[in-house]
């Protein structure tokens, strides 16, 4: 069976329709400032974990992550991300894949191997995160993405 380069195993994760629909909310209307998802507890589907209203820092998005983490869980997220560069402010969503490297293999293997369904699902994606400890989640390292990308 042939496989197109780049894509790897896949979970049979699916993806909850709130999570597209809270998604479209956020891309289009801005109506929050980010969304975290997570694995349900049967582990067969991607929901929604936390909507954070529009206001809410990077700083509550990290600490919403990082104690995902302290739980032994990894996270999904999508930040509305806004910066200054030439003195305009530009505007990008962020996709977050959180999977760090305390939590138990079987956790990061099922989390990697489900996020390309979850992914696939959310159009205008600017740019992708893969954070495996604090030290990652840095707004200076966000910042340092969105500029070589040349977003501006």
């Amino acid at each position: 069976m042939a496989r197109r380069l780049g894509t790897g195993p896949t979970s049979g994760v699916e993806v909850d329709d709130n999570c597209i629909q809270s998604y479209i909310k956020l891309q289009l209307q801005h109506s929050s400032q980010f969304i975290i998802y997570r694995l349900s507890d049967d582990k067969k589907r991607i929901i929604v974990d936390k909507i954070g209203p529009v206001g809410c820092t990077y700083d509550n998005f990290v600490s919403e992550l990082q104690n995902a983490g302290s739980k032994g869980e990894g996270r999904y997220g999508v930040f509305d991300f806004n910066y200054t560069v030439k003195e305009r402010i530009v505007n990008k969503i962020v996709f977050f894949l959180w999977i760090p490297d305390t939590i138990q293999v079987k956790q990061r293997m099922l989390y990697s191997s489900s996020v390309r369904a979850l992914k696939t699902r959310l159009p205008g994606i600017h740019i992708e995160m893969q954070c495996n400890d604090d030290s990652d989640l840095a707004q200076s390292n966000l910042l340092q993405r969105c500029l070589e990308r040349g977003y501006d």
